[in-house]
């Protein structure tokens, strides 16, 4: 079975102000399709696929690893190249199990459980807004969050303080919060130990902070010294630094976002890897419906991942899959049972949903 096409499809997001996310359908000569998402508009995401396009057509559908791979050889070194060849992987899964009536995840190993917990990303806020989306949320059934950005991190430590503090209140002790630090502080250790203790008086799970990728002696430093999980903010940006991160046991909870580190196969290295190490994957890639539906299977497949993230924002894509997930009274997700990623797209709302098409 070989790759015949790559079609590029431009999306409607909500409100109709310009496409954000482009889906992409991997055609083969045998008429099977695989999906995929990248956050990429059409035009740069046709602009990519020109250059890969003699890489990938007439490549085998199913050997996924060695057509993705030989795209990576030339091109992988470009972070917008790599998250478009991440797409092109999950798509071609995808297609691999439809053809062998097999779940990804059964592919990937087999499954550890069958549900999973959704972590909500929310911005710290001051006008209450934040307490606001807790609040939604937790009316949802959501049972974890993880609060970044906004002034977390700008101001006086006491301001740090009282932001953490007003979100245990709006969220309860009973539920899970993690707080990353999203203002890339490069060499910051003081703060980060200082923070750490912070979090963890108010009852934090969690600590993800955002030293450079090769600092793993910071990171290092950082997990000895604090008495809550340290992870990176940012998942690695290839399968080197994640290894760098796991050899040096610099932190407690390995980032792994598919679409950084080298396609789904290599997360899954790497989460194995981190695992014997005493390192827990925490799952970063759900972007979209069909990235979700990967990290969910990713997660069924190690020992102890019991938590990926929920979808950033809307896409326009949640209307258009089936099945649509819903949290349920435990906040936790169905990992798809049906061949291939488990999800399929609903043709009549797509063609509602369609900015543009290119081939």
């Amino acid at each position: 079975m070989k790759i015949t096409d790559i079609n590029v499809i431009g999306l409607r997001p909500p409100g109709g102000n310009g496409g954000t996310r482009t889906l992409l359908e991997v055609v083969t000569d045998e008429g099977l399709i695989g999906h995929g998402c990248v956050g990429y508009s059409p035009t740069l995401t046709s602009a990519v696929l020109e250059e890969l396009q003699p890489f990938y057509r007439d490549a085998s559908a199913l050997e996924v690893h060695l057509s993705c791979e030989r795209m990576r050889a030339h091109w992988g070194d470009c972070l917008t190249f790599a998250r478009v060849i991440a797409v092109i992987e999950l798509a071609l899964w995808d297609i691999f199990g439809h053809v062998v009536e097999l779940s990804v995840g059964t592919l990937l190993g087999g499954h550890h459980r069958q549900r999973v917990t959704g972590c909500a990303i929310l911005e710290f806020s001051e006008n209450g807004r934040l307490e606001a989306q807790i609040e939604a949320l937790k009316a949802a059934n959501c049972k974890a969050f993880r609060l970044h950005g906004g002034d977390f991190g700008r101001l006086e430590p006491r301001h740090d303080e009282r932001l953490v503090g007003r979100a245990m209140r709006a969220i309860g002790e009973e539920l899970t919060l993690l707080v990353a630090d999203g203002t890339g502080r490069p060499t910051d250790l003081k703060w980060a130990k200082r923070t750490a203790d912070m979090l963890d008086d108010h009852g934090v799970q969690a600590f993800e902070v955002h030293f450079p990728s090769c600092d793993t002696g910071s990171y290092r430093q950082l997990r000895d010294y604090a008495r809550l999980p340290i992870a990176a903010a940012i998942g690695p940006r290839e399968r080197a630094e994640g290894q760098a991160l796991i050899g040096a046991q610099a932190v407690d909870l390995l980032t792994l976002d598919s679409s950084r580190c080298g396609g789904l196969g290599a997360a899954l290295r790497l989460g194995r890897c981190a695992e014997s190490f005493g390192i827990n994957p925490s799952l970063r890639g759900g972007h979209d419906p069909f990235s979700l539906a990967a990290d969910l299977h990713l997660a069924s497949a190690f020992t102890d991942s019991d938590l990926i993230d929920l979808p950033l924002a809307s896409t326009g894509l949640e209307s258009m899959v089936v099945p649509h997930w819903r949290l349920d009274a435990n906040g936790q997700l169905e990992v798809p049972q049906g061949p291939g990623l488990g999800v399929r797209l609903d043709q009549d709302a797509l063609h509602d949903g369609v900015l543009n098409m290119m081939h």
